[in-house]
């Protein structure tokens, strides 16, 4: 019984510490997300600067017709 007692008592300990460096790399997360969704939003902006560009480049289908075909599903 001691035994399982000190290998339960091990494990916890074990646990606890990788619970802690979970917490500790998810706080170094944080500030990373931050400038990541300030990236994103940059791009976005990009992306809405040129859309008419892109419209205006496209020789496919439009999106209307895209959406038809892959509701129909032709095989």
């Amino acid at each position: 019984m001691l035994m399982n007692a000190k290998k339960i008592t091990e494990i916890d300990v074990k646990i606890n510490h990788i619970m802690h460096e979970l917490i500790e790399l998810k706080k170094a997360m944080i500030p990373l997300k931050i400038n990541n969704k300030e990236n994103t939003e940059q791009a976005w902006a990009d992306l809405m600067s040129a859309t008419e560009d892109i419209t205006s480049l496209w020789e496919g289908n439009s999106a209307l017709e895209e959406i038809r075909e892959q509701r129909e599903k032709r095989w």
